[in-house]
Protein backbone atom coordinates (compact mmCIF):
# COMPACT_ATOMS: atom_id res chain seq x y z
CA UNK A 1 0.00 0.00 0.00
CA UNK A 2 1.10 3.15 -0.83
CA UNK A 3 1.73 5.63 2.73
CA UNK A 4 -0.93 8.91 2.17
CA UNK A 5 2.06 10.86 2.62
CA UNK A 6 3.61 9.27 -0.66
CA UNK A 7 0.75 9.55 -2.65
CA UNK A 8 0.08 13.47 -1.71
CA UNK A 9 4.01 13.85 -2.59
CA UNK A 10 3.29 12.11 -5.92
CA UNK A 11 -0.01 14.48 -7.14
CA UNK A 12 1.97 17.37 -6.08
CA UNK A 13 4.58 16.60 -7.89
CA UNK A 14 2.32 15.42 -10.71
CA UNK A 15 0.15 18.58 -10.46
CA UNK A 16 3.53 20.86 -11.07
CA UNK A 17 4.46 18.94 -13.79
CA UNK A 18 1.50 19.87 -15.76
CA UNK A 19 1.99 23.62 -14.48
CA UNK A 20 5.32 24.20 -15.67
CA UNK A 21 4.83 22.89 -19.00
CA UNK A 22 1.62 24.80 -19.59
CA UNK A 23 3.31 27.87 -18.06
CA UNK A 24 6.57 27.37 -20.46
CA UNK A 25 4.06 26.81 -23.31
CA UNK A 26 2.46 30.25 -22.17
CA UNK A 27 6.32 32.42 -22.90
CA UNK A 28 6.03 35.35 -24.75
CA UNK A 29 7.62 35.68 -28.38
CA UNK A 30 7.64 37.64 -31.10
CA UNK A 31 4.72 35.64 -32.64
CA UNK A 32 2.14 36.17 -29.68
CA UNK A 33 3.25 39.37 -28.89
CA UNK A 34 0.55 42.11 -28.84
CA UNK A 35 1.39 44.77 -26.49
CA UNK A 36 5.13 46.68 -25.32
CA UNK A 37 5.76 49.31 -23.17
CA UNK A 38 9.42 50.93 -23.52
CA UNK A 39 11.05 53.81 -21.65
CA UNK A 40 13.72 55.79 -23.11
CA UNK A 41 17.21 55.55 -21.22
CA UNK A 42 17.61 59.70 -21.05
CA UNK A 43 14.74 60.12 -19.29
CA UNK A 44 12.04 57.68 -17.49
CA UNK A 45 8.82 60.03 -17.91
CA UNK A 46 9.32 59.27 -21.97
CA UNK A 47 7.46 56.11 -22.11
CA UNK A 48 6.38 54.48 -25.73
CA UNK A 49 3.99 51.81 -26.75
CA UNK A 50 3.20 49.84 -29.40
CA UNK A 51 -0.18 48.01 -29.50
CA UNK A 52 -0.85 45.49 -32.59
CA UNK A 53 -3.80 46.12 -34.43
CA UNK A 54 -3.75 43.10 -37.37
CA UNK A 55 -0.81 43.31 -39.61
CA UNK A 56 -0.37 46.92 -38.12
CA UNK A 57 1.46 48.20 -34.62
CA UNK A 58 0.24 51.59 -33.13
CA UNK A 59 2.84 53.37 -31.51
CA UNK A 60 1.67 55.97 -28.80
CA UNK A 61 4.25 58.37 -27.41
CA UNK A 62 3.00 59.25 -24.02
CA UNK A 63 4.77 62.35 -23.50
CA UNK A 64 3.67 63.85 -26.07
CA UNK A 65 0.55 62.10 -27.45
CA UNK A 66 1.76 61.78 -30.90
CA UNK A 67 0.46 58.12 -32.73
CA UNK A 68 1.87 56.42 -35.39
CA UNK A 69 1.22 53.37 -37.43
CA UNK A 70 3.84 50.83 -38.47
CA UNK A 71 3.45 47.71 -40.58
CA UNK A 72 4.64 44.83 -39.78
CA UNK A 73 7.36 43.02 -42.44
CA UNK A 74 8.66 40.16 -40.33
CA UNK A 75 9.67 38.60 -37.38
CA UNK A 76 11.44 35.76 -36.18
CA UNK A 77 11.17 33.84 -32.88
CA UNK A 78 12.53 36.90 -30.71
CA UNK A 79 12.04 39.94 -33.08
CA UNK A 80 9.19 41.60 -35.18
CA UNK A 81 10.59 44.10 -37.89
CA UNK A 82 8.70 47.34 -38.36
CA UNK A 83 8.68 49.79 -41.25
CA UNK A 84 6.40 53.06 -41.80
CA UNK A 85 8.32 55.07 -45.12
CA UNK A 86 11.48 54.53 -45.11
CA UNK A 87 11.57 54.40 -41.00
CA UNK A 88 12.43 51.28 -39.50
CA UNK A 89 11.86 49.64 -35.92
CA UNK A 90 12.54 46.22 -34.39
CA UNK A 91 10.80 45.07 -30.95
CA UNK A 92 13.56 42.74 -29.57
CA UNK A 93 12.51 40.51 -26.89
CA UNK A 94 16.16 39.16 -26.57
CA UNK A 95 17.69 42.25 -25.71
CA UNK A 96 14.34 43.65 -24.51
CA UNK A 97 14.55 47.01 -26.95
CA UNK A 98 12.78 48.93 -29.03
CA UNK A 99 15.08 50.00 -31.75
CA UNK A 100 14.46 52.86 -33.88
CA UNK A 101 16.31 53.86 -36.93
CA UNK A 102 15.00 57.08 -38.43
CA UNK A 103 16.72 59.24 -40.78
CA UNK A 104 20.15 57.13 -40.59
CA UNK A 105 20.13 57.35 -36.56
CA UNK A 106 19.63 54.57 -34.25
CA UNK A 107 17.94 55.07 -31.11
CA UNK A 108 17.02 52.77 -28.40
CA UNK A 109 14.03 52.38 -25.95
CA UNK A 110 14.41 49.69 -22.82
CA UNK A 111 11.22 47.27 -22.91
CA UNK A 112 9.72 47.06 -19.79
CA UNK A 113 6.37 45.57 -20.26
CA UNK A 114 4.97 43.49 -22.47
CA UNK A 115 1.66 41.48 -23.00
CA UNK A 116 0.91 38.09 -25.65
Amino acid sequence: MISTKRFFLTAFVSVLSVYSLSAAAEEIKANNLRYVNARWEEGKEKTVSFRKDGKNWEEHNQWNGKRFTWEETNKDEWSVYLKMGVDKAQIDLHTKKVIFERNGKKEEASIFDIKG
